[in-house]
């Protein structure tokens, strides 16, 4: 008697231990996410755009979460809504500080399984386009040399 209580208490620990290796097992994570696409150059204040996409090797849906600043840490926002395993996803930000950001992505899928960190991408944000604002002037002053004094009359320099 005292034998067999033995091992149907083995044989009942090994199914449990048994059962909880299979069911840990049963999801997978999604697959690391490319790199943010594209990169870009923006001025403060407007709208960036940035695309992600990763498959699921159990073909669950999924859910992207964007660091926007290199942080690590992604706010409530900057989730997205659930993806079929595959779908590209987008995700919006606003800058309001230039500099260079490095941005990049992570992956979670139905059951709460995360993916590792994308590569990073890179966000660079101006104040504004002074470029075209000098080829203006530029082409202000060649076009009409005598402009100068009027302008500088008007500004009163």
């Amino acid at each position: 008697m005292k034998k067999r209580i033995t091992i149907i208490t083995i044989v009942s620990i090994f199914m449990l231990t048994g059962l909880t290796a299979i069911s840990a097992m049963a999801n997978s994570p999604p697959n690391k996410p490319g790199a943010p696409t594209p990169e870009r150059v923006t001025k403060i204040f407007k709208v960036v755009t940035l695309y992600a996409s990763t498959t699921d090797p159990d073909g669950d849906n999924i859910k992207y979460g964007f660091d926007w600043d290199g942080d690590g840490v992604i706010e409530d926002k900057d989730w997205t809504d659930y993806f079929e395993s595959g779908e590209t996803a987008t995700c919006t930000n606003i800058y309001n500080k230039k500099g260079e950001y490095s941005v990049k992505v992570i992956a979670e899928d139905e059951n709460g399984a995360q993916s590792e960190w994308s590569d990073s991408g890179k966000v660079t944000v101006k104040l504004t386009d002074t470029k075209s604002f000098y080829s203006f002037l530029h082409n202000l002053f060649e076009q009409f040399p005598n402009s100068f004094p009027i302008f500088r009359a008007l500004l009163k320099l």
